[in-house]
């Protein structure tokens, strides 16, 4: 994801320090999108105005990609997760967990997580704002990404 590289590349140029960037999208196959443009969508209609748009939808397929970028002025690593499910047909989010996991109503938090149901969640309909923190490490998209930017630290 080129938000992502350029991202790291642009902060790099500026500190001179090694930086990690992170850009994740949603793409929902009924809309076609959002993909790049998933932010701006929340920022202008919000998770509610995506529900909007599915609503009378059958297909309500979508994936979340999440891509980390490491860069240290030589040095450019990728690392890219998707995780497939479904939209969810309401807004729902556990109370009380961090602001990574799930509120919907903090502008740095949550974003399609408390509409989006990752496939371990399918039989349950719980989204991902749902899961407890311990479990967003598990079934989150960002997640292993990170693991993989540690275990590519460590091993250099």
């Amino acid at each position: 994801m080129q938000i992502a590289v350029n991202g790291a590349k642009e902060i790099y140029r500026k500190i001179k320090k090694p930086i990690v960037t992170e850009d994740s999208i949603t793409y929902i196959d009924v809309i076609g999108g959002p993909g790049p443009v998933s932010n701006k969508v929340l920022k202008e209609i919000k998770v509610s105005g995506v529900l909007d748009l599915m609503k009378n939808k059958t297909n309500r397929l979508c994936y979340i990609e999440s891509c980390l970028v490491y860069y240290d002025g030589r040095v450019l690593k990728k690392f890219q997760n998707k995780v497939n499910g479904v939209i969810s047909k309401k807004i729902s989010y556990k109370q009380g967990e961090p602001i990574w996991v799930g509120p919907t109503h903090h502008e740095f938090g949550g974003g399609y997580n408390s509409i989006y149901i990752p496939h371990f969640g399918a039989e349950t309909n719980r989204t991902l704002a749902d899961c407890t923190a311990e479990e967003g490490l598990i079934y989150g998209y960002r997640e292993k990404n990170f693991k993989q930017l540690l275990d590519f630290l460590f091993e250099k």
